[in-house]
């Protein structure tokens, strides 16, 4: 399980595994609010990578699947 995270949602009382990715959104979003866009330039600053639209599509996917497990929820406003 080399490169995997785990993740304990109290919410639901699920343990989750994520890739470094995944984890890598939920410590950013667990810090602070943030609108996709400017999560999508911490997360390519943090990994040194060109935000792609290929970037973005893998990114908008991973906050879908976390939004499923009830790790982060889209804000309102």
């Amino acid at each position: 399980m080399e490169d995997m995270y785990v993740v304990y949602n109290c919410g639901s009382g699920h343990t989750h595994v994520l890739n470094p990715i995944a984890a890598l959104v939920v410590q950013e979003l667990t810090e602070r609010n943030l609108e996709t866009s400017e999560l999508l330039q911490r997360i390519g600053a943090v990994l040194s990578v060109e935000t792609t639209e290929e970037f973005n599509n893998e990114l908008h996917q991973t906050l879908s699947d976390l939004d499923k497990l009830g790790l982060v929820e889209p804000l309102i406003s």
